[in-house]
């Protein structure tokens, strides 16, 4: 026999890659906690809010390529959680959430209230949404099943996150582990990917102006390194979205952009001037498509390929072909089938490579910055110049933090920039840098880039992050408040600002004290010169380092795709080619026609 609580974590050392929990103790999960403490396979990090445990798990799995695992108490520490998961559901990320729960006995469904136990919430309720499974397990002998069931949940098809809800009184239940019930996963029809690769590369090979649309698909299906010797068989361009970012580094022959909202020019024009593109693993969501289906590379067959069948039904546009396959077989009739497949084009390809260079991200004028305190995007440009090849990079999920650094940040062949812009919440920085941190073993350097007002939301974890002294260098963007909603009300409304600054009623803490008071080593980058001889010195340092960077707040994000607000309310959104600054109507008719 065996305590359920015991049993649980034997089973997780045994099925599970990661060998770290993120936690927060509470009286719901207590036999839990205690088994933890006593296995020997797996070690805890305690975070300091149940949000920065789900988030650091998240991160956590990101790096690994498989589960993360968080513990939590019942009631509000599983509410506390939600955004973390949320944020994990949206960009499938494999996640298993472990929280107690009330005894049997004093769960509320029997008698209709609102609450019997004490903290007790309907945890199932709250979290169904946003798992791919969540189960309240009352009976111990199905303790076996529900785990083998959660795992396969978490990691099979569109990987995502499970949670178990764990009662007291079955925590502390002993059971005999060779009497428990097997979960049994129904067996899954064969895949004929054989004809989608000869319909996608007949389509690549009939094609003028061919380009690949990359996706985090690619990265869950764990065949980056085969993507990558089809692109450079084909010779063919490579678009990505932001969470494959760093598949191919910014020097590679066929990587020629990230398009988007927010995106880099020539991206956008050349996936506006493609007459095939083939979209693999990326769910083209709203801020990929320009909130315009119809206007989404308008001259291109596409071809799009996705493991969720619901984010093909939800495309309205034409397509000509459209596959809920997985991409690891796919890839490999793809690879096959290269063999006998003609190069795409030398022409297009340098088009595309020639539009890159006549259209960077980053502009010199950027040096010089219209107002006291640097551009956002010049630092960007001087991470990317003396980041080490090896190094990682964690932007946060909203604001300028996540949009500039995706949109300027040049990758290095062996970087990783892993990042949650599904939901885009605030606060995700520096969890997430101390959940990949963790992950990495402390062996690689963490560049953190995080907002001063995103850093608010789970700034309790600057003491695990000193605790555990992780080689994170946290660059903390101080732009004098919130600095896109300043810039949307200043462009939208008039300058009728709105809690956005200490003048309109927000106001942050000195970060120098704060990093005083946590024991942080701290340092300050006010003007150009400050960023180009302090900042090659803080990076090549070691151990935990927290910069303070002052931004010129009347820096926009640039270029961007704008909209206009009609008399009733609704927006309409400009074409993905025509972004602001706009090019004259004759440049941008020959960058599209080729010339």
């Amino acid at each position: 026999m065996i305590k359920l609580s015991d049993y649980i974590f034997d089973f997780l050392a045994r099925n599970c890659n990661c060998r770290h929990i993120f936690l927060l103790p509470g009286g719901g999960c207590m036999h839990l906690l205690d088994s933890l403490g006593r296995n020997k396979h797996f070690k805890y990090v305690v975070n300091l809010h149940e949000q920065a445990c789900a988030i650091a798990a998240d991160a956590y799995a990101q790096y690994t390529g498989d589960i993360g695992i968080a513990l939590l108490t019942t009631g509000p520490g599983a509410s506390n959680a939600v955004t973390g998961v949320a944020a994990a559901w949206i960009d499938s990320t494999p996640l298993l959430i472990l929280s107690g729960q009330v005894k049997t006995s004093d769960l509320r469904h029997r008698h209709g209230v609102r609450q019997m136990g004490v903290q007790e919430l309907d945890t199932v309720a709250l979290v169904s949404p946003v798992c791919k499974y969540a189960k309240c397990v009352t009976d111990p002998q199905q303790i076996k099943f529900e785990l083998q069931k959660a795992l396969h949940m978490a990691r099979s098809g569109r990987p995502g996150p499970v949670w178990l809800d764990l009662p007291l009184d079955l925590q502390a239940a002993n059971i005999d582990p060779e009497q428990l019930p097997d979960y049994e996963p129904a067996q899954q029809a064969p895949q004929d990917c054989r004809r989608a690769a000869e319909q996608i590369m007949k389509a690549i090979n009939q094609a003028d102006k061919p380009v690949f649309y990359a996706g985090n698909g690619i990265r869950l299906a764990k065949v980056i390194p085969e993507f990558r010797m089809l692109a450079e068989k084909l010779h063919m361009p490579v678009l990505t979205s932001w969470k494959a970012a760093d598949f191919l580094p910014e020097d590679h022959p066929c990587f020629v952009g990230r398009p988007g909202i927010i995106p880099q020019r020539a991206a956008n024009i050349i996936q506006q001037s493609a007459d095939c593109l083939i979209a693999l693993g990326t769910r083209l969501d709203l801020c990929q498509t320009g909130f315009r289906h119809d206007n989404f590379a308008p001259k291109a067959k596409k071809y799009i390929v996705d493991v969720d069948d619901k984010e093909l039904n939800k495309l309205e546009m034409p397509l000509s072909g459209r596959y809920a396959l997985h991409l690891a077989p796919l890839l490999k009739e793809m690879l096959t089938l290269a063999e006998k497949t003609a190069p795409a084009s030398q022409a297009w390809l340098a088009h595309c490579k020639k539009l890159q260079q006549r259209y960077p991200v980053f502009q010199e004028s950027y040096r010089r910055p219209i107002s006291p305190g640097i551009s956002l995007y010049h630092l960007i440009e001087e991470l990317s110049k003396h980041a080490d090849p090896e190094a990682i990079i964690v932007p946060g999920s909203s604001g300028a933090c996540a949009e500039v650094t995706l949109q300027a940040f040049k990758i290095k062949d062996g970087q990783r920039l892993l990042n949650s812009p599904g939901l885009g919440s605030m606060g995700f920085g520096l969890a997430a840098a101390i959940g990949v941190s963790v992950a990495t073993g402390s062996k690689r350097r963490i560049i953190g880039i995080i907002g001063d007002g995103g850093l608010q939301h789970n700034l309790q974890e600057m003491q695990t992050w000193i605790r555990l002294r992780l080689p994170i260098c946290l660059f903390v963007l101080n732009n004098n408040g919130y600095g896109s909603i300043y810039q949307m009300q200043k462009n939208r409304f008039q300058g009728n600002f709105v809690a956005c600054h200490p003048e309109s009623g927000l106001t942050l803490p000195s970060l120098a004290a704060l990093s005083q008071a946590y024991g942080l080593p701290y340092e300050k980058i006010a003007n150009t010169q400050d960023l180009e001889s302090k900042l090659p010195v803080l990076l090549a340092e070691n151990g935990p380092r927290l910069c303070e960077v002052m931004l010129c707040a009347e820096q926009e994000t640039l270029p961007r795709l704008t909209s206009k607000m009609l008399r009733d309310g609704k927006m309409i959104t400009e074409r993905m080619e025509n972004v602001y600054p706009f090019l004259s109507a004759e440049e941008l008719q020959n960058c599209l026609e080729g010339d």
